[in-house]
């Protein structure tokens, strides 16, 4: 989201983002928002939009999932 915003100096904290969003796909099998339009996609995630976590997803990766999606970059893992 701070690629998108242009908000903040880049850190590796954007591609811990990009992990979590990885490691989504890999584990639902899923492509992320399919039907959305990539421009409208970009404002959506910029405005927080995550994927859905459910279910089938192993709590301690959705943990992780949702660690790796913090809006505020300093707060993701490293």
């Amino acid at each position: 989201p701070e690629i998108i915003l242009n908000s903040s100096p880049l850190t590796t904290a954007a591609d811990v983002y990009s992990f979590g969003i990885m490691l989504w796909e890999i584990i639902t099998l899923e492509k992320l928002f399919p039907t959305m339009k990539p421009e409208d996609l970009l404002q959506k995630v910029a405005a927080g939009l995550r994927p859905p976590i459910t279910k089938k997803i192993p709590s301690r990766l959705a943990f992780i999932m949702a660690a790796c999606w913090e809006e505020d970059p300093s707060r993701r893992p490293s």
